[in-house]
């Protein structure tokens, strides 16, 4: 555990289609060894215009094997290992589901189930019944998914996080992360350089 005692807030702000996100997660959490983090997850729709359905890969992304070829090889110092996939899932219910399971205390469970079908192993997540077991893996109860999909509140928590994300400078990108209430990171740093940071923060007194 960090040796100075400090506790720092992290807000994350992401997509549980972004890649990126996945890889930054993976590497966020690798230092929870060392420092005491406190992280609060913002999820936002960042591909509105994705079919409902999902797509194929190659539309978003031209050579998907090399892609996830090179996502590999930087995630393995962290243990964050990518599947090639097919296809490229809109994720409107993931995250109505996610901030449902986020407010009963369940959100980082169901952000590693829904990731774990999708980025492990290449999942539609665009599809209820992926979604229906994720929500199922971390342990949301049967009802769940009835209340995300049929409350507004979800929806407009999730245009909120949207506004935020701007806010906060970001343009409405992910991964993007606020840290202790005063610093904006962006993107999916190496470990080094969120121990940068932290350690200048902890010197600042900050």
């Amino acid at each position: 555990m960090d040796e100075s005692g400090k506790k720092h807030r992290v807000t994350m702000f992401l997509d549980v289609i972004c890649e990126w996100c996945y890889l930054a997660k993976g590497i966020l959490d690798s230092l929870r060894g060392r420092y005491d983090l406190d992280v609060t997850l913002l999820f936002m729709e960042i591909h509105p215009d994705a079919p409902e359905g999902g797509m194929p890969m190659s539309w978003h992304i031209p050579e998907p094997k090399k892609f996830f070829a090179m996502l590999n090889a930087m995630g393995a110092p962290y243990g964050v290992r990518f599947r090639d996939r097919d296809v490229f899932s809109n994720t409107r219910k993931a995250l109505l589901a996610a901030e449902y399971a986020k407010s009963i205390g369940k959100g980082e469970n169901f952000l590693r189930a829904i990731w774990r079908a999708y980025m492990e192993e290449g999942k539609n997540i665009s599809e209820e019944a992926v979604i229906e077991e994720a929500a199922m893996t971390a342990g949301l109860g049967p009802r769940a998914l009835e209340v995300a999909w049929g409350a507004p509140e979800w929806g407009e928590r999730l245009r909120e996080n949207a506004v935020l994300n701007d806010r906060c400078g970001m343009d409405g990108n992910v991964p993007g992360f606020v840290i202790d209430g005063k610093y904006t990171l962006s993107g999916a740093q190496s470990a080094k350089t969120w121990e940068e940071i932290l350690q200048r923060i902890e010197r600042t007194g900050d």
